[in-house]
């Protein structure tokens, strides 16, 4: 029979789950084809339009998702330090805002893209691309969402939520946004699916942990 405590964690867990695949079909199945310049990339878009709408939608879903599962997560982190974690939660909840604000700007220039006035919607996508927006974006993404990931699986690991081999995970989303290259982005979401995979193992053996055995203090030694 399932133990009963351990339904509450399976929502979260199924959302940590859930959200990387998502991540990572995004990235799988968007074209990867070099622009050079706004004008071809969105010619790309048009192109693929149908591709890169499937993949912005699942992108946002993502986001969605982490958002809601990250201070859940944070929660369950019962660890040393406890301002180290909620820096680290904070960093990683701001970041996927900054990513589902990423998904509706691409969803944005898919829509520009699709636009018959080509020359004028190249324009805009230019200056939209390298406008305040999109650095705050870029600065959520690098310095929210990858490095608070990288600080939230430490903090995961001492509290015995992930094996210890699997700390180094989160900095690889980091090193994969870093990354040159046009498949970056799949390194990024691999190590992320990967994190929040384990993390929701994690979540699932809490969750079967009875409120007495968390609360039980740890036996003292006999003296002799």
């Amino acid at each position: 029979m399932t133990d009963p405590s351990s339904r509450p964690a399976r929502p979260l867990a199924a959302a940590l789950v859930a959200a990387p695949l998502l991540f990572l079909v995004s990235e799988l199945i968007v074209p990867r084809d070099n622009t050079e310049n706004p004008a071809a990339e969105l010619a790309l878009f048009a192109e693929h339009s149908a591709a890169f709408r499937a993949a912005d939608l699942s992108y946002f879903a993502a986001m969605v998702l982490l958002a809601a599962a990250v201070p859940a997560v944070v929660r369950l982190v019962r660890g040393r330090g406890r301002i180290f974690v909620r820096v680290a939660g904070t960093m990683t909840f701001l970041g996927t805002l900054g990513l589902a604000a990423h998904a509706v700007l691409l969803l944005s220039t898919l829509d520009l893209a699709l636009d018959p006035r080509h020359a004028e919607m190249a324009a805009a996508d230019g200056v939209i691309s390298n406008g305040t927006g999109a650095m705050l974006i870029l600065f959520l993404r690098l310095f929210g969402f990858d490095l608070g990931l990288t600080l939230l699986t430490i903090a995961a690991w001492r509290a015995r939520l992930v094996p210890g081999w699997a700390a180094p995970l989160g900095f690889l989303c980091l090193v994969g946004d870093f990354s040159p290259g046009n498949w970056n982005g799949i390194m990024s979401a691999v190590a992320a699916t990967a994190v929040f995979g384990i993390l929701a193992m994690g979540v699932l053996r809490a969750g079967r942990t009875t409120p007495a055995e968390s609360a039980a203090p740890a036996p003292v030694p006999a003296t002799t």
